[in-house]
């Protein structure tokens, strides 16, 4: 909950604002929104930002000092707070709405893995939108289907079935 990251975001939607006149920006611990009544209708909403936190890694470049913090346990500690957060995201956007979840990581198990396990408990309400072209001149890559995962012990597992709990 960083209030001046906040502002900025209100900063630069305020430009914005005539295509964008029903904007909610919220400063609140995301897993924790309550659910909000109009008329005893539950409010969902239409589109939905899901900026979760993350271990930063994607930001290595211009935040040296995490070098020296990161470990392997930063991105797989991230990762029940990401899935709740994006689950409540998912709670709130009604049916046919949009969610768009990002990190400044790089690593699968805060992205993909997040993605992938939300989809699964969603059982079909959600679906992986290809938004290819929807941003132009936008560089991107493609998710990934399978990756490794180093646990804490420096190990490095491939499948679930290597998990040693």
């Amino acid at each position: 909950l960083e209030f001046r990251r906040c502002e900025v975001l209100v900063s630069n939607t305020q430009r914005m604002s005539k295509m964008m006149p029903h904007l909610i920006i919220i400063n609140h611990e995301g897993r924790m929104i309550p659910n909000i009544y109009l008329d005893q209708k539950r409010v969902e909403f239409d589109r939905v930002l899901c900026d979760a936190s993350c271990s930063g890694d994607g930001t290595l470049r211009k935040s040296p000092d995490l070098w020296r913090k990161w470990t392997p346990r930063l991105g797989t500690n991230q990762h029940k707070i990401q899935t709740k957060l994006l689950d409540k995201s998912m709670m709130i956007c009604k049916v046919g709405g949009k969610i768009v979840y990002s990190t400044c990581s790089m690593n699968p198990v805060e992205d993909e893995a997040v993605v992938l396990a939300c989809l699964l408990r969603a059982e079909g309400r959600f679906e992986l939108c290809d938004t290819t072209g929807a941003v132009p001149n936008l560089k991107w890559s493609p998710g990934m289907y399978t990756w490794p995962v180093m646990l804490n012990n420096g190990q490095v597992v491939t499948t679930a079935a290597e998990l040693p709990f």
